[in-house]
């Protein structure tokens, strides 16, 4: 797994404050505020690589502010802490598959499903295109991008973010951190779409967000958009294309449609609260798990 993670760069925070959050940088690592009823809030820090005076100083930040609970999702396993910590629910997916894009061509083809490389070539033949969306993204482009994600949620039950998020996660880029959008079309209609952030430092693509119509289904038009991106992972130089979330429980059929892409994979290190006011964290805790529990 990589070293660092784009959660961790300075874009990323500052897509953060663009869309409202407060942020600080404890020890270099970035943790970010997120809000809770009644005006309360909590300290998040995603994807951190800490050491044990790294995580106890951001821990004690956190806890000198008066918020309730800090939460972190690690990248690797976090050292030991003398304070209190709960296992937690993560906000970034738990697992994902990562394809290894440094081998040749044929080889990334090769360890895919048959039935995947099947759909791949089948929208190769029904004339399916696929092109990399040049930046700044035209409102055009967007507002199509914004389309196909809200038939997504629509169809597949979950609300996504207000729109500007995804206009400024479009908007934000520096040097080795872009936020790119990807578009398969067939005859001028368009019909799937990938936001995919490329960082240099880890030298991995991740897939972000994406979206997808129910006309002309039988195209396979997400299967050609995911082997273009992997081929553009592969000729930038960049090593691994990262999938994204999987979880066979909550999204059964994505995960398969990942997995078949071949790839490895991988699960992070499970995430932690630091709790610093139980009589806060207690009904934040108890309404979580009444939002995630399985419906009977």
């Amino acid at each position: 797994m990589q070293a660092h993670s784009f959660l961790q760069s300075p874009a990323w925070q500052e897509v953060q404050e663009r869309i409202g959050r407060r942020t600080e940088r404890v020890c270099g690592a970035l943790v970010i505020q997120h809000g809770l009823p009644f005006g309360f809030h909590y300290w998040y820090a995603p994807r951190p690589t800490l050491d044990a005076p790294a995580l106890e100083a951001i821990v004690a930040r956190v806890r000198s502010s008066g918020a309730p609970f800090l939460k972190v999702d690690p990248l690797h396993p976090l050292p030991a802490s003398e304070h209190r910590s709960v296992p937690a629910h993560p906000l970034q997916p738990a697992g994902t598959i990562l394809i290894d894009c440094a081998q040749e061509e044929h080889g990334l083809f090769a360890i895919m499903h048959p039935k995947t490389r099947y759909n791949i070539r089948l929208a190769e033949r029904h004339g399916v295109s696929v092109r990399p969306v040049p930046r700044p993204v035209s409102d055009a482009d967007f507002d199509v991008f914004w389309e196909l994600l809200r038939q997504t949620a629509r169809r597949d039950g979950f609300n996504p973010h207000p729109v500007a998020h995804y206009r400024t996660l479009l908007d934000v880029g520096g040097d080795g951190f872009t936020n790119e959008l990807f578009l398969a079309e067939h005859r001028g209609v368009a019909l799937a779409v990938a936001v995919v952030n490329f960082y240099l430092p880890s030298k991995t693509a991740t897939y972000l967000h994406g979206g997808s119509s129910r006309e002309h289904r039988s195209l396979m038009a997400p299967h050609l958009l995911h082997w273009r991106i992997m081929q553009a992972v592969r000729a930038r130089g960049f090593q691994t294309y990262d999938f994204g979330g999987t979880d066979f429980l909550r999204w059964p059929g994505v995960t398969r449609f990942k997995q078949g892409f071949g790839g490895r994979r991988h699960e992070f290190p499970p995430s932690v609260d630091y709790v610093f006011r139980p009589v806060l964290y207690h009904p934040y805790r108890f309404q979580h798990l009444l939002r995630h529990a399985p419906h009977p």
